[in-house]
């Protein structure tokens, strides 16, 4: 299944519920920008397509050694990051809203304990405290 004509591949997914996955990828029209998408994998069936702002942040075929994630998180939404790590985004999949949560040193892998956010990719366990809303 390919979402989209001339792309080199479909970049990073992640499972978001039930059949369907988010995906992202870069946009062969316009290398500066991205394309976020929703498919539905058992229907083989694109449901959105969102053009970015921002250029895929990983090289499609890197084996992702880039310092970057692209995770499901307790929220349910998709957490992510844009130019260069530095953007740190959330995207929710019921809309594909992104929201730009705020600036980073750099970006990582990331993991989630309690209201807080842990990102590796640095000499030091980073750590951004709060973030996510109390259950």
């Amino acid at each position: 299944f390919e979402p989209f004509p001339r792309i080199k591949g479909p970049g990073p997914v992640v499972g978001i519920g039930g059949s369907r996955v988010l995906g992202w990828t870069e946009n062969p029209d316009d290398p500066k920008t991205s394309i976020l998408y929703g498919v539905d994998a058992v229907e083989r069936k694109l449901l959105f397509r969102k053009d970015l702002p921002w250029p895929l942040p990983i090289s499609i075929g890197s084996n992702q050694t880039e310092r970057w994630d692209f995770r499901l998180g307790p929220d349910g939404k998709v957490w992510t990051m844009a130019d260069n790590g530095k953007l740190l985004l959330r995207i929710d999949p019921a809309d594909a809203a992104v929201q730009v949560i705020g600036k980073l040193p750099a970006g990582g892998r990331m993991a989630f304990s309690r209201r807080d956010l842990y990102l590796a990719g640095s000499e030091q366990l980073r750590r951004v405290r709060g973030l996510l809303a109390a259950r």
